[in-house]
């Protein structure tokens, strides 16, 4: 219970053996909702709410989550340091309605002083979460971003996650900024990767470079599911050190149903195989993880989302037919959740060639695939 606590009011301590604080919590906490407040120029709103109050603060601070700074190798008994992260968030009402959320990060240094982290306008709480053990220190900060109403939808939520490379106590840089499509979290993009995107600088975003315009900056990057214009060959991406052309096109409209979208591979400029169209979809797109590539196809009628997802495996530099799946989610318009309501899966190559005798290699399945569409 004390460490769920600690976790709903957004503090985390990179704890050594004492707490040497000249700043108290609670007058760092009032200092953290001022920056809130003014950076959400809260008089423009009819009233507002900044949480948590101080009364809620733990009195310990072993009711907070701790994440060990351990000591180098060659020095056991080092002296280890107190950094201290603190959060504020708020709610911000327009004729009785949340219309805005806000929240703001400070850092409570070894030296005492307390420094701003950043501010993002229509993001939630952070909860800090455990990250495994991976050679990297990081620290993970669990969100959900605010998406506001309008005349026609009630307000929703994403869930999203910001994670930070731990450099020493008192730096920490930018690692991940990951977004989920949905609340099981299942399938996500990742809009910023340090080891993909600034492989040979990780230390390009300090935690306090974090604000709203870079996290929109970071979702129009070209990369494996990012396009311009109609048919555009923009985004490359070295898979098994080979590059390879991932291209969404959207030609004209050529039938009743209206939406036509197409996804394509291409390898040294020349097509993999056929393009993959669907009629009636109005959205595709490419997510990549690890040897794994998925080409997701999707459409939307009132409050009912459709997906199909063909996923390939890159294997000694070519691709093969690893899942074809679906799913069918139902998204309740008050609340922002989504329901899943079928989720058939049509092809498994490990349930169904788990010996590898006859795999379906890309170029193969999009020749079936342009034999069984309409004509």
């Amino acid at each position: 219970m004390k460490k769920i606590l600690g976790l709903l009011i957004g503090v985390l301590i990179l704890h050594g053996a004492s707490n040497p604080f000249a700043t108290t919590q609670a007058q760092a906490l009032g200092a953290i909702q001022q920056w809130l407040a003014d950076f959400m120029q809260a008089k423009q709103y009819q009233r507002f709410f900044l949480y948590p109050p101080t009364s809620d603060l733990p009195s310990s601070l072993d009711d907070y989550p701790t994440y060990g700074t351990s000591c180098p190798k060659d020095q056991p008994h080092c002296h280890k340091i107190t950094t201290l992260l603190l959060s504020a968030y708020g709610e911000f009402y327009k004729d009785y309605r949340v219309q805005a959320k806000g929240m703001c990060l400070g850092i409570i240094k070894p030296s005492s002083a307390l420094e701003k982290g950043f501010c993002l306008k229509d993001f939630t709480e952070p909860r800090f979460e455990d990250t495994p053990k991976q050679g990297i220190r990081l620290i993970k900060l669990a969100m959900l971003r605010f998406i506001p109403p309008t005349l026609t939808s009630q307000a929703q939520h994403k869930p999203v996650v910001l994670e930070f490379r731990i450099v020493s106590e008192e730096r920490f840089y930018l690692y991940r900024f990951r977004e989920f499509k949905g609340w099981w979290r299942s399938d996500y993009y990742d809009f910023y990767d340090q080891l993909r995107d600034d492989p040979k600088d990780p230390y390009k975003y300090p935690l306090e470079a974090v604000t709203n315009q870079l996290l929109e900056h970071f979702k129009t990057m070209p990369r494996i599911f990012a396009f311009k214009g109609e048919a555009l060959q923009n985004s490359i991406d070295y898979l098994e050190g080979t590059p390879y052309t991932l291209v969404r096109s959207t030609p004209k409209p050529h039938s009743k149903l209206g939406d036509l979208v197409c996804l394509s591979i291409l390898h040294q400029q020349q097509i993999i195989g056929r393009s993959l169209c669907l009629e009636g979809y109005q959205q595709g797109g490419f997510a990549h993880q690890g040897d794994l590539l998925k080409l997701e196809f999707s459409r939307q009628y009132s409050n009912i989302l459709q997906k199909l997802t063909i996923t390939l495996k890159l294997q000694k530099g070519q691709f093969w037919l690893d899942r074809l799946s679906g799913q069918t989610l139902r998204t309740d318009t008050q609340t922002g959740v989504s329901e899943l309501l079928e989720s058939p899966l049509f092809y498994d190559q490990n349930q169904e060639d788990f010996k590898h005798r006859a795999p379906i290699s890309f170029k193969k399945f999009t020749q079936m695939w342009q034999k069984n569409q309409p004509r």
